[in-house]
């Protein structure tokens, strides 16, 4: 029975010599004592205090559940998605991450050449673009820089951080700090810095390494002020610390070339750093082996009657010459993908509307003048809209850097390619040059305040500009979600369909923050269904309903009445009606298995089918990197009373999110009888945890 309970068995055939061959006293003394020396050392063992960071045994449950732990209810958030390495099909078997795994890849994807072999025949323009932003996009970190040494504190959330460098590494660690005296602080994370993301016109940012994971730092330096600083959204009481994964479309607008390993948006692999010539002219080894061709005489015919495999983006219409642009320029709240569709589809020549859709949240009183919202701004304004030509290589020019010297008079000439000052502008010279030097853009495209940190932008709203306002430019009169994209042609079934799915992922945004009226909205689920109608395949809108679904059900368990449970129970079926679905129809691991997936998690946990909700678990904790999934998965081995798997999944939770207050309690309980000293430091843990900020 011992060895039963601690998880081992005697093989089959010790336990038939012992019955038929009576094994001599000398063997069965040594048995016994090797037994002995088992149970002291476990003994020993179980009694030291935990070490959160790693799992190496067996423990007991607790037959008492005065605090039965609870189902995180919201696990989909994408700032905490992610998996962790593991060997074998059972995610509980967890192998020791490297520091850092994550590596760049020699062998491109299918057709590429990379920005070396351009450089090779087309040198001027190499020169060139090396002193453009582009080419610092993605770099790896220099150690012996990056703020090296520094501390960054952040008072509201209570907590710090260390730059520092350990045998040639750069770390930034993250600490909670419970009070003000010294020392009284509790270490949560620490990973290695791996790459600069930006080009340090505004700011950088890190990237950190976390077995095959790329992790956003916390700590960004701004240009501004010439300082560290918290990122662009981490400057608040509560924020996701060291737990953001870098995903292939945070990637996508940094990293020149990039794939997917095992079709994994999380799982990436670099084979070019920074934004290269492919990213705006298309794939070229065709082009670069017909030359080599050329050059060795196997072909005769010139080379520009043959070579349609470069695209030369000033050749092409103004809608697809901005696609090159707007790939990575071109922001929206939400991004809509055709089915099957992912954010690396888009080839330079389309149509980006093509692969993606762009949707934005407008409120009452926007005008729309967001840090990244150039497109948005600039297709609203006169100038383009009466114009054939304006776009923007009108004023940027992607392979060399803008003039340091005069910048006013090149501005101003641009500008009056089209328009003449004396003849055009509402004011006379003497006036323009009081009021801005004679500079067109401090007028008609000002300099606005922007939501990152320390940084301000100009304005691609070009108009006639009011008290800080862009005159005859009405704002947002009511709450909205609307498509950017509005000088692009696209079917009406493709419209239809992004606009049902932006819907639904604004709805579902929403609910997470609390505000259910979008939720409510009759259109939601009758978008999406008309969607299965025209297609019932349609994974993503399988997993969105299910999503949807989910969050209805959520919301009514925690706030309804008996007098509810036949709707709770309509909800909870269809919740495994649409994610059971959704499932087969994809079988990569990308955002439709995802969320469904995540929902059919919920459904059967909430069935109390525990060991089915670990199967989806499980495999949901090997496709992302989230601590809310490995707590849930604890808490179905927990009931299926597979404490070690449960210790083990409960650990990891704590190693993704140091701040995750649940798993610690639920350690706390599950060390109770077997270890209470243990038990009683996570739960003063927890507990302090819970009072800060």
């Amino acid at each position: 029975m011992f060895w039963v309970a601690f998880g081992y068995t005697i093989p089959p055939g010790v336990t038939n010599s012992l019955n038929e061959n009576r094994l001599s006293a000398r063997f069965l003394i040594g048995l016994v004592a090797v037994v002995l020396l088992l149970l002291v050392g476990l003994s020993t063992w179980y009694l030291r205090p935990p070490t959160v960071a790693s799992v190496d045994r067996d423990a007991e449950p607790s037959d008492r559940r005065p605090e039965e732990p609870k189902l995180a209810t919201d696990p989909d958030l994408p700032d905490n998605s992610g998996a962790v390495r593991s060997r074998g099909s059972d995610p509980s078997d967890e192998e020791t991450s490297p520091v850092f795994a994550f590596a760049q890849y020699d062998r491109k994807p299918a057709g590429y050449a990379g920005t070396a072999q351009c450089a090779g025949c087309h040198e001027d323009e190499h020169r060139s673009y090396l002193l453009t932003h582009h080419s610092q996009s993605l770099r790896e970190v220099d150690p012996l820089g990056e703020g090296r040494g520094q501390t960054l504190a952040h008072p509201p959330s209570k907590e710090s951080y260390d730059v520092l460098d350990d045998r040639g590494i750069l770390w930034h660690r993250q600490w909670r700090h419970f009070s003000d005296a010294p020392g009284d602080r509790m270490k949560l994370s620490e990973f290695p810095v791996c790459y600069v993301m930006g080009s340090g016109a505004f700011g950088k940012g890190y990237l950190l390494g976390d077995g095959d994971y790329l992790l956003q730092s916390p700590v960004t330096w701004y240009a501004g002020n010439d300082d560290l600083g918290m990122a662009p959204g981490y400057d608040r009481v509560f924020h996701v610390g060291m737990t953001r994964v870098i995903t292939a479309e945070c990637m996508y607008c940094h990293a020149g070339l990039l794939t997917q390993r095992n079709e994994n948006p999380y799982h990436l692999a670099i084979h070019e750093l920074s934004i290269g010539c492919e990213r705006c002219h298309g794939p070229g080894e065709a082009h670069v082996q017909l030359y080599r061709e050329l050059e060795s005489g196997e072909l005769e015919a010139p080379a520009d009657e043959i070579d349609p495999q470069i695209v030369h983006p000033g050749k092409l219409d103004r809608r697809r010459l901005e696609s090159i642009c707007g790939q990575c320029h071109l922001h929206g709240d939400i991004v809509v993908y055709p089915p099957g569709g992912q954010v690396w589809d888009f080839v330079p020549g389309e149509d980006f509307a093509e692969t993606r859709l762009h949707y934005k949240h407008d409120k009452p009183g926007d005008f729309k003048d967001s840090f990244t919202g150039h497109f948005d701004q600039m297709w609203q304004s006169e100038c383009y809209l009466q114009s054939e030509t304006l776009t923007c290589v009108t004023c940027h020019n992607p392979h060399r850097q803008e003039p340091v010297v005069d910048q006013v008079e090149w501005r101003r000439q641009q500008c009056n390619a089209c328009h003449e000052a004396d003849r055009h502008c509402g004011l006379p010279l003497d006036q323009r040059l009081e009021r801005a030097e004679n500079n067109c853009i401090e007028c008609h495209m000002p300099s606005i305040e922007s939501d990152v940190p320390h940084t301000s932008t100009t304005s691609h709203l070009i108009a006639v500009y009011e008290s800080g306002k862009p005159r005859g430019i009405e704002p947002a009169a009511t709450e909205s979600i609307r498509r950017v994209e509005v000088s692009l042609l696209v079917s009406d079934q493709l419209s239809q369909r992004a606009e049902a799915i932006a819907e639904a992922a604004w709805a579902v945004q929403r609910a997470r923050e609390g505000e259910y009226d979008w939720l409510d909205a009759p259109s939601l689920d009758d978008g999406l269904l008309k969607v299965l109608e025209v297609n019932p395949d349609d994974a993503y809108a399988h997993s969105m309903l299910s999503r949807v679904y989910r969050l209805k059900a959520d919301r009514l368990a925690a706030t309804g009445t008996p007098s509810d449970d036949i709707r709770l129970a309509e909800l909870w079926d269809k919740v495994a009606r649409h994610a059971k679905t959704a499932l087969p129809l994809e079988k990569r691991p990308v955002g439709a298995r995802e969320v469904a997936l995540q929902a059919l998690a919920h459904q059967q946990i909430h069935a109390e089918d525990y060991a089915a909700a670990a199967r989806s678990l499980a495999e949901l904790v090997q496709m992302r990197r989230s601590a809310v999934d490995w707590y849930n998965l604890g808490l179905c081995y927990g009931k299926l009373r597979r404490s070690s798997d449960a210790e083990k999944a409960f650990r990891q939770a704590i190693r993704l999110d140091g701040t995750y207050v649940a798993p610690y309690r639920s350690l706390s309980i599950l060390y109770r009888r077997v270890n209470p000293a243990a038990s009683r430091q996570l739960a003063e843990i927890s507990q302090r945890l819970m009072l800060q900020p």
